[in-house]
C-alpha cells in the first residue's frame, strides 16, 4: 500500500495543555476558558449563493487568532497526499481545476457528494484526529477540538474548518484510495465532492461495487452521500458532460463549459454598455459586478480560453472609477493616515493600509498622477509586517 497517500504530521506532538498555550501564545487558563465557552466566541448567520443557503460562524477576533495560529502552528506541519484538494496551501494551487486535472482522459467518472459535510464533521472525530494522526495525548486533542468545532460539529466560516475536513478521514481514506489504485481507477476529493475515474469503460456491476465502497466508507464516519448529486458521466455520451467541479473534461484538458463561457461574455458586453451611462463606473454596484466578472475572466485565463484575451481587453477600458466627492476625501484622508505617529506591525493598521493601497489602485483608472502622489505617501509608511506573518507571530 502506497504510503503518500496517508496524511502526516511532520512535527513533534504537543505533550500538554501548557505546551499548546506555549505555542499559541495564550495564558493556559484563558486557552480553557475560551474553549469551555466557545459558543460566546461566534457571530452566526446565513449567507444565500444562488439557490442554496449556508449557515455560517464567523469567529470573533480572539478566536479567529487562535484557530489562525492553529494552521500556522499545527496545521502547516502536515503533509498532504495528492489526492486531497482545497484549502491546502501549496506551490501549486490545490483547488478545484487541479482537483478536476486528476481525471483528464477519464472515459468514465463516478461523482459523489458528501451530504451537510461540514455540520456533519463531529467534534468527536475530530478529537480522534488530533490523537491518532497529530499523536497529542487525550486533553491536548479535546482542547482542540473544543477549538475548531461549534455545537458538537465543525462550523464553516472558521480558519481551521478546511483543514479538518481534509483530516476527518485520515485513517480510512487512503486505504481506499490505495485499493482504488490497484484496480486502474483515479480518486480525488474537494473537500466534499469525491470523483473516481477510468481511462476505459466500467461495467455497471464495476461501478456499483466502487460506489459501494465509496458509501461505506462515508458511513464509518456518520456521513451520508448526496443522492441527487450521485452522476455516472461518460466521455461519450454528449447529453450529460463529463463536468468535475465545476470543469468539463469531454475534450481533454478542463475547460468552462460553453454555455458558462457564453454566459460570462454576455456579461461582460452588458457590463460594458452600462459603462457608457453617466456616472454609471462610479457606482459602487458597478464595482462589485466588475469585480465580480474579473474574476470569471481570470478563471477563463487560467484554463486557457481563446475569449478570455479578448474580454480581458474590453474589461480593461471600463474599470470602475471613484466620482469627485470620493476623490476629495482621499485626498485628505491618506495623507493624515501617513503623517501619524503608529505602530505599522498592528493589524489594524495593516488593514487600512491595504485598504488604502485598494482605493489608490481605482484613483489610477482615472487619475493616474494624483495616484501616483498618494502611492508615493503609502510607501513611506508601509506596514513592518505582512498578514501572514501576523497570524504565526500573534
Amino acid at each position: 500500500m502506497a504510503t503518500y497517500d496517508k496524511i502526516y504530521y511532520e512535527s513533534n506532538p504537543i505533550g500538554s495543555v501548557a505546551a499548546l498555550a506555549k505555542s499559541l501564545d495564550v495564558a493556559e487558563s484563558r486557552l480553557l476558558q475560551v474553549a469551555a465557552d466557545i459558543q460566546s466566541f461566534y457571530h452566526i448567520f446565513e449567507k444565500t449563493v444562488g439557490k442554496k443557503t449556508r449557515q455560517l460562524c464567523n469567529p470573533n477576533d480572539e478566536l479567529k487568532r487562535l484557530q489562525k495560529k492553529v494552521v500556522s502552528r499545527i496545521f502547516a506541519h502536515l503533509v498532504f497526499p495528492p489526492y486531497l484538494h482545497g484549502g491546502i496551501k501549496a506551490e501549486d494551487p490545490r483547488d478545484f481545476l487541479s482537483n478536476a486535472g486528476v481525471h483528464v482522459g477519464a472515459h468514465v467518472a463516478i461523482a459523489i457528494d458528501v451530504k451537510d459535510f461540514f455540520p456533519s464533521i463531529s467534534e468527536q472525530s475530530i478529537a480522534q484526529a488530533f490523537k491518532l494522526l497529530f499523536r497529542f495525548p487525550k486533553e491536548v486533542a479535546e482542547i482542540l477540538a473544543k477549538l475548531t468545532t461549534l455545537n458538537g460539529f465543525v462550523p464553516q466560516g472558521a480558519p481551521t474548518s478546511t483543514y479538518l475536513s481534509n483530516v476527518v478521514m485520515f485513517d480510512k481514506e487512503y486505504r481506499l484510495v490505495a485499493r482504488l489504485r490497484a484496480k486502474g481507477l483515479r480518486y480525488s476529493r474537494l473537500i466534499d465532492d469525491i470523483t473516481i475515474s477510468s481511462e476505459k469503460s466500467m461495467m455497471p456491476s464495476e461501478i456499483d461495487r466502487v460506489t459501494t465502497d465509496v458509501i461505506k466508507m462515508l458511513r464509518a464516519y456518520n456521513f451520508y452521500h448526496h443522492e441527487a448529486k450521485y452522476r455516472i458521466l461518460t466521455r461519450s455520451n454528449p447529453k450529460d458532460l463529463m463536468m468535475v467541479t465545476g470543469l468539463w473534461l469531454n475534450r481533454g484538458a478542463p475547460r468552462v463549459a460553453r454555455k458558462k463561457r457564453e454566459d460570462i461574455a454576455a456579461h461582460v458586453v452588458q457590463l460594458s454598455k452600462r459603462a457608457l451611462e453617466n456616472h454609471a463606473r462610479e457606482d459602487e454596484s458597478y464595482h462589485q459586478e466588475f469585480h465580480a466578472l474579473s474574476g470569471k475572466v481570470a478563471l477563463l485565463q487560467r484554463v486557457g480560453h481563446r475569449e478570455a484575451s479578448r474580454l480581458r481587453s474590453i474589461l480593461r477600458e471600463i474599470k470602475p472609477i471613484y466620482g469627485e466627492q470620493e476623490l476629495r476625501r482621499l485626498r485628505k484622508i491618506i495623507p493624515a493616515f501617513c503623517e501619524k505617529v503608529i505602530d505599522r506591525s498592528k493589524l489594524g493598521y495593516i488593514k487600512k493600509f491595504y485598504r488604502f493601497q485598494y482605493c489608490v489602485g481605482i484613483v489610477r483608472n482615472s487619475h493616474p498622477k494624483l495616484a501616483a502622489t498618494l502611492q508615493a505617501s503609502l510607501n513611506s509608511v508601509r506596514p513592518t509586517k505582512t498578514l501572514r506573518e501576523l497570524d504565526e507571530h500573534e
